[in-house]
């Protein structure tokens, strides 16, 4: 009985590790409103997979406008800005040494401050 016990908590065990390390390594859709006038918005959070790693972002639409994308963790460490990403564009954002496997990471979206409609991005990105 105990062996099945230990057998089923590992089983349980492996599969929570499999799964939190895939979270970060495929792509996932994201589709937000950036407020106009360098306003920000956020994806929702993934599990950074890879200390430093830079994340995938593929954007589908941007509205036609340009916005500018980082990786931020819940501590506020941020990689640098990638500019001027807009409607089919695929990039690499920068993570920053101190994003650590492990970590909830998520992308912050930005407007430029001449752009005085807020703005629809969508498309998919991971965290690495």
């Amino acid at each position: 009985m105990k062996m099945k016990i230990g057998s089923i908590l590992l089983g349980t065990m492996i599969v929570t590790s499999a799964l939190t390390a895939f979270a970060g390594s495929t792509h996932e859709g994201y589709s937000i409103q950036v407020p106009r006038l360098n306003g920000s918005a956020y994806t929702n959070t993934q599990t950074k997979v890879t200390q430093g790693a830079a994340a995938g972002l593929k954007s589908t639409n941007t509205g036609g406008y340009n916005v500018d994308v980082r990786m931020r963790d819940s501590n506020n460490n941020s990689g640098d800005w990638a500019r001027n990403i807009r409607n089919i564009d695929s990039r690499a954002i920068d993570g920053a040494a101190e994003h650590k496997a492990g970590d909830k990471v998520r992308l912050q979206f930005s407007s430029d401050i001449t752009t005085t409609v807020n703005t629809s991005a969508q498309g998919t990105w991971r965290s690495n």
